[in-house]
């Protein structure tokens, strides 16, 4: 059994969705996942929604998914940074971008995105075409691809801080055990156990939301049928009133 509650009391963020199942004595409700949306804007990015759970000890909730997306202000600031060649931008010339390069984070022409990639320290660089870089997610675009200590590359991750870090941080991460390139970090998580249970969850509760977003466009196609059939009623009720009326009016007129 599951059920859904709903509620708009948060003065910061409101519960759009609590997902909670019966206990395993099946006397209390167990918290599954909770949906928060903020109920003020923000002056730089607006998150969008909070996906949250229970941790392991159940005293606390362990943010899962955060999605954002940037205010109108700095929407139209990041269209302009990805609408001219940055290269150009340093010499003063303005040239529209027509790639990006996901490496240097940042938007080449097409004469600047040739010199770009026959370096050979950019030769390995990914660029996308400037169209497909502006469709994607802004959950995507966010993530950051230098360090913000010392605005170098990512190239590592450290399992201990479960975080990416540069060559440089090695330094601050020398005791932490275990540190491995992003290409291993990375190579099978989507088949990682906390990824499939993540994706499922997703899965479910978009399906649960289509569900009750088709259960309230069936209400209000029951509501509009009931109204047509009110409306059919009253005017019934109109005309044979107004026939009746008439026919006093008939009645009384043959009388006199």
């Amino acid at each position: 059994m599951l059920v859904f509650t709903f509620s708009t009391d948060s003065t910061t963020f409101e519960t759009l969705l609590v997902l909670t199942a019966p206990s395993t004595d099946s006397k209390t409700f167990e918290t599954l996942l909770v949906l928060t949306a903020p109920s003020t804007d923000s002056t730089t990015f607006e998150t969008l929604l909070v996906l949250t759970a229970p941790s392991t000890d159940s005293t606390t909730f362990e943010t899962l998914l955060v999605l954002t997306a940037p205010s109108t202000d700095m929407a139209s600031s990041m269209a302009t940074c990805t609408s001219v060649c940055a290269v150009c931008d340093l010499q003063h010339q303005t040239s529209p971008s027509t790639h990006w390069c996901m490496e240097c984070d940042e938007g080449l022409c097409s004469d600047c995105r040739e010199y770009h990639n026959v370096l050979e320290a950019n030769r390995n660089h990914k660029t996308i075409p400037i169209s497909d870089y502006q469709l994607l997610p802004t959950v995507v675009i966010d993530i950051s691809q230098n360090c913000a200590d010392h605005n170098e590359t990512y190239q590592l991750y450290c399992i201990k801080h479960d975080n990416p870090i540069c060559n440089r941080c090695i330094e601050d991460h020398g005791k932490c055990g275990e540190i491995l390139s992003l290409e291993e970090a990375v190579k099978d998580i989507k088949t990682s156990e906390s990824f499939v249970d993540l994706e499922q969850s997703i899965d479910d509760l978009i399906d649960n939301i289509i569900q009750i977003r088709e259960e309230k466009e069936s209400n209000i196609e029951g509501i509009k049928d009931q109204k047509k059939k009110k409306s059919a009623e009253i005017c019934d009720v109109k005309t044979k009133v107004i026939q009746h009326v008439e026919k006093l009016g008939q009645v009384f007129i043959e009388k006199t």
